[in-house]
């Protein structure tokens, strides 16, 4: 076990994992470890420790490049935790491929994070009881090991016949965003059993207990009446967890969950907060008021006045029907349910309006507003008058209740000083000879998980900077190398931290700083419209869309307004083997060129041509054509095949070819050429210097 052990925590090293030898038997350090929580120890000092049958953890945080791991106490919460995730995330459920079992029969989920993490978080607790001594105890069901903590790993044994198992390699640990991150630690609080996360409204307006407005709403209204209200969808049951869909969700995948704690929403399209779990009233008050809850509670309390005052002025009558006790509780319940007076209701249609360029009904307003009576309808028609008269919306003839937009007039194209020219961009793989890109167009990439998205946007980035048309090579070596014309290249990155990104760069065999002078990097995980160089060419690597799939279109809309003379290439990620990246049919609308990757193991890849609308001959079709490539070692996308159509049953064929030839294998060690098995020359014209001194 000592050279295992020694090996392992060498091999964590050069992963950039800081270890710490634990004694035998014991979850103790076996040297001070406070010093390995700031800095790793070298190979030499690990050969030293690493010695007497000792185990081996890791320690989290900044030390171990934002190393967390999830640690699962409760066994019986791992496997709904997973359910509930890949409802809510599939992507994210599928990148947490690194877990391992403990020796108590709990589980470790482990990942990195392009954020900082914070220290060990109990996130899930059982509820308050007394132990065997009277002693009111709580268990631990779910927590974080993060700075400054440190949790043991595989071979590691605590007793005989008890280990940890890994699955899973610590080489290629996943790297969660913010984003991601989020969402798991908040879906491990919502397993919580004990309380610890229940809502907190600001001191003076309502308690768990008690008879103010807020209590009364908890007491009086039912949790699928609310929802269903607001237009959410229930989804299934899973454990002790309902998991309901948001409104505009229409693939049933999972917004929020609800349990006896309240209900945990995911999703960052409603009005509610992410990261902890509300009451009925909270749900009201962020859907009504804003999340004021002073202001909610005081129009409780003013209905809640309105309805005793109507009941004593009938209680006469009530009597002689039923029981008042009855009659006060159902009216509470339903009086208590109001969007509010005709300022906010005047509000609300105007977000509405606002929220949506699409034609829409008055009915339409009342379920999204939940009008109920007749006073809140007549408040949304009078608001919509008012928008009429103003010019915001017209009615549409021939339909009753039904509202369009009123459109500026529109500009006419200028057609005149329009340029013809295709734009100068060249695509791996010589798509470039068959299809043309015109300025203000998007070429969309869609590839599957490893696919090679990345080393494709990477390899356009070089072949500008690589390019005669750019690069003048008249001028002395000696000399500071210039680039005449080339367009800003704007390089807009959503998952890599800056080292995996140099790491990228060095993959071609060449230095970051030779990179830097003529590109931007910029770390951006949303909106990227507002960063769209008009007459540059942006690359978005990549375009994150982890819900609301619809939305994936109107992003890329978004991006196609930003541009005028310029260019935007943006990779989707998609399924393998799907015709479309996430968001189906609607995200091939505004790109130009769309290319499809997957992966076609053990023999590289396919690049796929889904979409081109201006092919260089009009004569022949290329949309559906298919050439494989490999990748070599140097990052370059090497073809090992023509460009051609591919029905299934041929693509079996050229994959037993594939495996007797062992052509994909060859050409991405020999760097060969797959037509006649001679070395190729350099991919690139010419190559890249650095700016004078940058080196």
């Amino acid at each position: 076990m000592n050279a295992s052990t020694t090996e392992i925590a060498v091999d964590c090293l050069r992963a950039n994992l800081s270890v710490v030898p634990i004694r035998t038997g014991t979850k103790l350090p076996d040297v001070p470890w406070k010093p390995l929580q700031s800095k790793r120890m070298t190979k030499n000092e690990a050969n030293q420790v690493f010695v007497n049958g000792c185990n081996i953890a890791l320690v989290g945080g900044a030390v171990s490049g934002n190393l967390e791991a999830l640690d699962f106490d409760k066994s019986e919460l791992f496997q709904p935790f997973l359910d509930t995730l890949e409802s809510i995330n599939a992507d994210l459920r599928v990148k947490l491929r690194v877990h391992q079992s403990t020796p108590s029969g709990g589980f470790h989920i482990l990942y990195r994070c392009t954020c900082a993490v914070g220290g060990n978080m109990k996130l899930a607790m059982s509820a308050r009881y007394q132990d065997e001594a009277g002693k009111p105890r709580q268990d631990v069901f779910i927590e974080t090991r993060g700075e400054g903590g440190y949790f043991l790993i595989a071979p590691s044994v605590v007793s005989p016949g008890k280990s940890y198992t890994l699955h899973g390699s610590l080489a290629d640990l996943p790297v969660l965003s913010p984003e991601e991150h989020e969402v798991l630690l908040s879906l491990a609080r919502s397993f919580d059993e004990g309380g610890q996360q229940a809502p907190q409204p600001p001191a003076g307006i309502e308690s768990v207990t008690g008879d103010r407005p807020g209590d009364r709403f908890n007491r009086d209204n039912d949790w699928r009446q609310l929802l269903e209200c607001e237009g959410w969808t229930f989804v299934k049951t899973v454990g002790k967890q309902q998991h309901w869909s948001r409104p505009g969700k229409t693939d049933g995948t999972t917004s929020a969950t609800l349990n006896g704690q309240g209900l945990f929403c995911f999703s960052s399209s409603t009005p509610l907060p992410t990261q902890k779990p509300i009451d009925k009233f909270a749900f009201y008050t962020y859907y009504q008021f804003n999340g004021d809850f002073k202001a909610a509670a005081q129009s409780l309390k003013n209905s809640a006045n309105s309805a005793n005052s109507a009941f004593s002025a009938n209680s006469a009558q009530l009597s002689q029907n039923q029981p008042s006790s009855a009659s006060v509780s159902q009216h509470s319940a339903i009086s208590v349910k109001t969007i509010g007076d005709d300022r906010s209701i005047s509000k609300n249609v105007l977000s509405f309006i606002d929220s949506d360029p699409a034609p829409f009904a008055i009915n339409d307003l009342y379920l999204e507003l939940c009008a109920r009576t007749l006073g809140e309808k007549k408040s949304i028609r009078n608001a919509l008058q008012y928008q009429e008269k103003i010019g915001k919306i017209s009615k549409i003839e021939g339909r009753r209740g039904h509202f369009e937009i009123t459109e500026e007039e529109p500009a006419s194209m200028d057609l005149l000083s329009a340029s013809v020219d295709p734009y100068s961009i060249l695509l791996p793989l010589d798509i470039s000879k068959k299809v043309q890109v015109r300025p203000g167009s998007i070429i969309l990439i869609s590839g599957s998980t490893n696919a090679g998205k990345t080393v494709f946007l990477l390899n356009i980035v070089r072949n500008f900077l690589s390019s005669p048309t750019y690069v003048h090579t008249d001028l002395p070596l000696s000399n500071k190398l210039e680039r005449k014309g080339l367009p800003p290249l704007v390089y807009l990155n959503s998952e890599m931290s800056s080292g995996e990104l140099a790491t990228r760069i060095k993959g071609f065999g060449e230095e970051p700083s030779s990179w830097v002078p003529y590109v931007k990097f910029i770390e951006r995980t949303h909106s990227f419209d507002k960063l769209v160089d008009p007459d540059g060419v942006t690359f978005i690597d990549y375009l994150e869309v982890n819900e609301d799939f619809f939305n994936a279109g109107k992003f890329l809309a978004d991006i196609h307004r930003k541009l005028q003379g310029g260019v935007a290439v943006v990779a989707m990620q998609k399924k393998q083997g799907n015709d479309y990246a996430k968001g189906g049919e609607m995200v091939n609308e505004k790109p130009r060129l769309v290319i499809n990757l997957d992966k076609n193991e053990p023999h590289g890849f396919i690049c796929k041509i889904a979409k081109a609308k201006e092919p260089v001959d009009f004569m022949h079709t290329i949309q559906g054509m298919e050439r494989d490539y490999v990748i070599s070692g140097l990052s370059e996308i090497l073809p090992t095949s023509d460009w051609r159509f591919v029905k299934e049953p041929q693509r079996k064929q050229i994959n037993q070819d594939y495996c007797r030839t062992n052509l994909p294998n060859r050409a991405k060690r020999d760097r060969i050429d797959y037509r006649t098995g001679e070395p190729l020359f350099m991919a690139t014209p010419a190559p890249i210097y650095a700016e004078e001194g940058a080196l």
